[in-house]
């Protein structure tokens, strides 16, 4: 998380390190640096356990502030992450273990610089070059620090049953339109009515379909819509979804 924009959710800068062995590793005099040699943090006497995160931030009041319930997080380095930049771990003996770099041209997203999203190293598909941005993800608003990555669900609807997924949609993040595709009710004479709207509560789309056939493909146009994240809400007569996406 880096180079936010938005000062009303600012958490600071920070990044995420996961161990992914199997002991326990001591942190002790380990040194993050950025691409700048001058920039560096070393760190205390911390330890990570196996399948563990942990959380260096600069600045420790912003980030409390914005993630109360995390305690795995350190710090403070005394230096920012630009949107251009370069991560470098070194261990204790000054021997870097792991460098990447990171930028907001293609295939590279500015969501993150520009709207306080995280980026994600997409770990899950196999660990990948960490220097290309095929590899990372547009994680979510402020991001889940301190744990795997937790998709990103809507707050405004609490009575949504997400167990019956009847709508799904694609790509996701998103530059031009999006695909939603619709299992219909089978009665064939219920509609189904899905409204889409951005992070403070304001509809942009509505619609309603009735459809004689199963499945159901409707692409939405997302030219006019602004990058930012976005929330679909899908309601049938017995059942309702809400699913977010992002427009790059």
């Amino acid at each position: 998380n880096y180079n936010n924009s938005n000062p009303s959710n600012n958490a600071g800068d920070w990044i995420e390190l996961y161990n992914n062995t199997t002991a326990t590793i001591n942190l002790n005099s380990y040194v993050f640096k950025d691409s700048k040699n001058n920039n560096e943090y070393i760190f205390p006497s911390v330890s990570i356990a196996p399948n563990s995160f942990i959380v260096i931030s600069n600045n420790l009041s912003l980030f409390s502030l914005h993630h109360p319930l995390v305690s795995n997080f350190i710090g403070q380095f005394n230096f920012g992450l630009s949107s251009d930049d370069g991560i470098r771990i070194y261990d204790n003996t000054e021997t870097l273990i792991n460098s990447f770099t990171y930028d907001t041209l293609s295939p590279w997203s500015a969501i993150p610089s520009e709207l306080n999203f995280t980026n994600e190293y997409n770990f899950y598909n196999g660990y990948l070059d960490q220097n290309s941005g095929l590899s990372w993800f547009v994680g979510c608003l402020g991001g889940s620090p301190g744990t795997q990555f937790i998709s990103c669900t809507a707050s405004v609807d609490q009575e949504d049953d997400n167990t019956d997924h009847f709508v799904s949609l694609f790509p996701n993040p998103a530059s031009s339109s999006i695909t939603l595709t619709i299992e219909n009710p089978l009665t064939f004479d219920e509609k189904t009515e899905f409204i889409i709207y951005n992070l403070n509560g304001s509809v942009l789309e509505k619609r309603s379909i009735t459809s004689k056939e199963i499945i159901s493909n409707i692409v939405i146009n997302l030219q006019d819509f602004k990058q930012g994240m976005y929330y679909v809400q899908a309601k049938q007569k017995d059942r309702s979804m809400t699913l977010p996406f992002v427009k790059m």
